[in-house]
Protein backbone atom coordinates (compact mmCIF):
# COMPACT_ATOMS: atom_id res chain seq x y z
CA UNK A 1 0.00 0.00 0.00
CA UNK A 2 1.50 3.55 -1.20
CA UNK A 3 2.06 5.97 1.30
CA UNK A 4 -0.34 8.53 2.00
CA UNK A 5 0.35 12.00 2.83
CA UNK A 6 -2.01 14.98 4.28
CA UNK A 7 -1.58 18.58 4.28
CA UNK A 8 -3.26 21.94 5.13
CA UNK A 9 -2.43 24.53 3.14
CA UNK A 10 -3.56 28.52 2.82
CA UNK A 11 -1.84 31.36 0.34
CA UNK A 12 0.39 33.80 2.05
CA UNK A 13 0.55 37.18 0.70
CA UNK A 14 3.08 40.38 1.70
CA UNK A 15 2.15 43.65 0.26
CA UNK A 16 5.18 45.43 -0.59
CA UNK A 17 3.46 48.81 -1.19
CA UNK A 18 4.02 52.35 -0.06
CA UNK A 19 0.79 51.84 1.91
CA UNK A 20 2.48 49.46 4.55
CA UNK A 21 4.86 51.62 6.25
CA UNK A 22 1.61 53.03 7.20
CA UNK A 23 0.15 50.09 8.35
CA UNK A 24 -1.99 49.28 5.43
CA UNK A 25 -0.87 45.14 4.55
CA UNK A 26 -3.53 44.39 2.03
CA UNK A 27 -2.49 43.55 -1.71
CA UNK A 28 -3.39 46.36 -3.57
CA UNK A 29 -3.50 46.79 -7.39
CA UNK A 30 -0.69 48.48 -9.29
CA UNK A 31 1.47 47.54 -5.85
CA UNK A 32 3.78 44.75 -5.84
CA UNK A 33 3.21 41.54 -3.73
CA UNK A 34 5.53 38.75 -2.73
CA UNK A 35 2.79 35.16 -2.60
CA UNK A 36 3.57 31.63 -1.76
CA UNK A 37 2.35 29.03 0.40
CA UNK A 38 2.03 27.43 4.27
CA UNK A 39 1.77 23.83 4.02
CA UNK A 40 1.29 22.08 6.81
CA UNK A 41 2.03 17.93 7.26
CA UNK A 42 -1.65 16.81 9.51
CA UNK A 43 -0.62 13.30 8.40
CA UNK A 44 0.77 10.87 10.63
CA UNK A 45 3.55 10.02 8.45
CA UNK A 46 6.95 11.87 7.45
CA UNK A 47 6.82 13.89 4.07
CA UNK A 48 9.89 12.72 1.66
CA UNK A 49 9.47 16.19 0.21
CA UNK A 50 8.58 17.12 -3.24
CA UNK A 51 8.59 19.69 -6.01
CA UNK A 52 6.46 22.45 -7.34
CA UNK A 53 6.17 23.31 -10.21
CA UNK A 54 3.56 25.79 -13.21
CA UNK A 55 2.90 28.20 -10.37
CA UNK A 56 0.03 30.43 -12.15
CA UNK A 57 -2.10 33.53 -10.37
CA UNK A 58 -5.89 33.47 -12.61
CA UNK A 59 -8.68 36.05 -11.91
CA UNK A 60 -11.49 34.37 -10.49
CA UNK A 61 -14.02 36.46 -12.69
CA UNK A 62 -14.71 34.25 -16.14
CA UNK A 63 -13.82 35.66 -19.39
CA UNK A 64 -10.63 37.42 -18.43
CA UNK A 65 -7.10 36.54 -20.55
CA UNK A 66 -5.48 37.55 -17.87
CA UNK A 67 -2.60 35.51 -15.48
CA UNK A 68 0.38 35.71 -13.77
CA UNK A 69 2.81 32.57 -14.22
CA UNK A 70 6.10 31.55 -12.36
CA UNK A 71 8.22 29.76 -14.76
CA UNK A 72 10.51 28.30 -11.83
CA UNK A 73 10.47 25.07 -9.84
CA UNK A 74 10.28 25.43 -6.01
CA UNK A 75 11.53 22.30 -3.46
CA UNK A 76 9.12 21.18 -0.77
CA UNK A 77 11.25 20.81 2.16
CA UNK A 78 10.73 17.48 4.32
CA UNK A 79 8.43 17.42 6.59
CA UNK A 80 7.80 15.43 10.07
CA UNK A 81 3.89 14.86 11.18
CA UNK A 82 3.07 18.67 12.59
CA UNK A 83 5.60 20.63 10.74
CA UNK A 84 5.00 24.09 8.47
CA UNK A 85 6.82 25.02 5.96
CA UNK A 86 6.72 28.11 3.65
CA UNK A 87 7.16 28.67 0.29
CA UNK A 88 7.56 32.06 -1.51
CA UNK A 89 6.54 31.98 -5.05
CA UNK A 90 7.73 35.56 -6.65
CA UNK A 91 7.21 39.11 -6.01
CA UNK A 92 5.06 40.89 -8.82
CA UNK A 93 2.00 43.09 -9.00
CA UNK A 94 -1.66 43.04 -11.16
CA UNK A 95 -3.27 45.68 -13.03
CA UNK A 96 -6.68 44.14 -12.19
CA UNK A 97 -8.81 44.13 -9.41
CA UNK A 98 -11.05 41.45 -7.49
CA UNK A 99 -11.06 37.54 -6.50
CA UNK A 100 -7.90 35.67 -7.89
CA UNK A 101 -7.22 31.55 -7.71
CA UNK A 102 -3.08 30.32 -6.65
CA UNK A 103 -2.70 27.19 -8.56
CA UNK A 104 0.32 24.81 -8.90
CA UNK A 105 1.57 21.32 -10.14
CA UNK A 106 2.83 18.87 -7.61
CA UNK A 107 4.90 16.58 -8.10
CA UNK A 108 6.01 14.10 -5.08
CA UNK A 109 8.53 10.98 -4.47
CA UNK A 110 6.29 8.60 -4.08
CA UNK A 111 2.91 8.06 -2.67
CA UNK A 112 -0.45 10.04 -2.67
CA UNK A 113 -0.81 13.26 -1.47
CA UNK A 114 -3.75 14.70 -0.22
CA UNK A 115 -5.02 18.27 0.84
CA UNK A 116 -7.48 20.07 3.02
CA UNK A 117 -7.19 23.10 1.75
CA UNK A 118 -8.59 25.87 4.16
CA UNK A 119 -9.00 29.12 1.87
CA UNK A 120 -8.82 26.93 -0.98
CA UNK A 121 -5.55 28.98 -2.32
CA UNK A 122 -8.17 32.07 -3.09
CA UNK A 123 -7.27 35.37 -2.15
CA UNK A 124 -8.70 38.99 -2.96
CA UNK A 125 -6.54 42.04 -4.39
CA UNK A 126 -7.70 45.35 -3.60
CA UNK A 127 -9.05 48.02 -6.31
CA UNK A 128 -6.33 50.48 -6.41
CA UNK A 129 -9.28 53.71 -6.35
CA UNK A 130 -11.72 52.48 -4.09
CA UNK A 131 -8.92 52.36 -1.42
CA UNK A 132 -7.56 56.27 -2.36
CA UNK A 133 -11.58 57.03 -2.11
CA UNK A 134 -11.16 55.53 1.54
CA UNK A 135 -8.44 57.52 2.46
CA UNK A 136 -10.02 60.75 0.99
CA UNK A 137 -12.89 60.22 2.52
CA UNK A 138 -10.96 59.49 6.21
CA UNK A 139 -9.00 62.58 5.39
CA UNK A 140 -12.18 64.46 5.18
CA UNK A 141 -13.37 63.28 8.35
CA UNK A 142 -10.41 64.41 10.11
CA UNK A 143 -10.46 67.80 8.48
CA UNK A 144 -14.39 68.18 9.14
CA UNK A 145 -13.65 67.54 12.36
CA UNK A 146 -10.91 69.81 13.12
CA UNK A 147 -12.80 72.31 11.49
CA UNK A 148 -15.67 71.43 14.21
CA UNK A 149 -14.04 71.51 16.63
CA UNK A 150 -11.89 75.00 15.78
CA UNK A 151 -15.26 76.68 15.25
CA UNK A 152 -16.78 75.81 19.11
CA UNK A 153 -13.34 76.45 20.58
CA UNK A 154 -13.32 80.19 19.34
CA UNK A 155 -17.17 80.05 20.36
CA UNK A 156 -15.97 79.69 23.98
CA UNK A 157 -13.17 82.39 24.28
Amino acid sequence: MKEKNLFKTNPILKSLSKLRKIGYKKVVQNSNFAYGIKIKNIGNSRFEGGIIKNVKIVPFQKGLDFSINCGKKFEIPKLESGDIGEIWFDKTSSPISGEFWLNFDLEKKSGTIYFIKSELFHFNIKNEHLLQQEITNYLLIILTLITIGISIWRLFL
